[in-house]
């Protein structure tokens, strides 16, 4: 499976003529904590949102490690976060 998994999506939003609105969206998952606030144009596919991504330090040590140092640095990584 590609993309990103998460434990919790929640938010309210607003419909009005299309529009979908919202101003405390939030998704939590294993891999990052992201909020988002504004606008999806659900007609017309466009979408003016500001998102805030923030990490999980230690679950995406493997993946910095990884782009860093090499596989093998990965999979210390990997392994070191797991004991």
């Amino acid at each position: 499976n590609d993309g990103y998994s998460f434990d919790i999506f929640k938010g309210n939003f607003n419909v009005n003529n299309g529009i979908m609105s919202t101003n405390n969206s939030y998704i939590d998952g294993p891999v990052a904590y992201a909020s988002m606030k504004g606008d999806l144009d659900l007609v017309r596919r466009l979408y003016d949102l500001d998102l805030n991504i923030s990490p999980h330090i230690t679950a995406s040590l493997p993946v910095v490690a990884t782009i860093a140092g090499g596989p093998i640095a990965g999979l210390a990584a990997w392994i070191a976060n797991k004991i």
